[in-house]
């Protein structure tokens, strides 16, 4: 999934790229995104570090609002309290980074018959360069290096998790668990913050569902992942711990 993380995607070509290396990871990017797509494969991990929210991102075929879940990495617009620098300071990299500065790409195929999967590098990241430092994804001839092949198995995973995920919301909003969320509070410091334009799951709803349809959210896997939606909604608290932290670091540092 290409999102607007990548500045100047092109498709990976094994001419062009081939003398191209990557340097560790740069998420500097990221600065000013204060959500990122999460996949429901990545409920449990991620859910321990962020808040996993909702966000209608378009529509469907038929018209409906199209949903994606979401890690909230800050409190404000433009706000990412997880990048220092360079480097990303949360314990869990969310998967839409670490497949970064690759990802792949969706071409209908000229007989109709679905997709065709392409990979693509992200040339405006700092990180690439001409060598010789950093990792090589193709060899001099233009074939894959071990690197570039292990980085294809996590975007295949990626990919699929991605097609899938936005089932998993459809089904939500079938069912009619979903209500816009509106988080307000004041720092400790006196400034006031508020986090609006997302859903969440209702749990008055999910309760009052008839045992049948429970039953089917636990056959298919979907009711642990809604749990794990729900408890990571208390890392809302965690935002804002460190967003104060970040501040007074600021105002230390202004002071030193």
């Amino acid at each position: 999934m290409i999102t607007a993380l990548y500045k100047k995607p092109a498709l990976l070509d094994r001419t062009r790229h081939a003398g191209k290396h990557v340097l560790p990871l740069d998420v500097s990017g990221a600065a000013g995104m204060n959500a990122l797509f999460c996949t429901f494969g990545e409920f449990v991990e991620a859910g321990k570090d962020y808040p996993i929210l909702f966000v209608n991102s378009g529509t469907t075929a038929d018209g409906s609002p199209q949903l994606n879940p979401a890690v909230l990495l800050g409190l404000t617009v433009g706000e990412n309290l997880f990048v220092e620098g360079t480097q990303w300071v949360g314990r869990y990299i969310p998967a839409a980074l670490r497949c970064y500065p690759l990802g792949l790409t969706r071409f209908p195929r000229a007989d109709g018959t679905g997709d065709e999967l392409s990979v693509v590098i992200d040339e405006g990241y700092p990180g690439l360069v001409d060598g010789p430092q950093g990792t090589p994804l193709l060899t001099a001839a233009g074939e894959p290096t071990e690197t570039l092949n292990n980085v294809m198995k996590l975007l295949e995973l990626y990919d699929q998790e991605a097609q899938r995920t936005p089932l998993f919301c459809e089904r939500l909003r079938e069912l009619d668990l979903l209500k816009s969320m509106r988080a307000e509070g004041t720092l400790d410091d006196g400034e006031t913050f508020s986090v609006d334009g997302f859903l969440v799951v209702d749990e008055d709803k999910l309760r009052a569902l008839p045992d049948a349809q429970v039953l089917e959210l636990y056959r298919n896997g979907m009711l642990p992942l809604i749990y794990a939606h729900l408890a990571s909604l208390t890392c809302l608290q965690r935002l804002s711990d460190r967003k104060m932290q970040r501040k007074a670091q600021k105002a230390q540092a202004a002071t030193a």
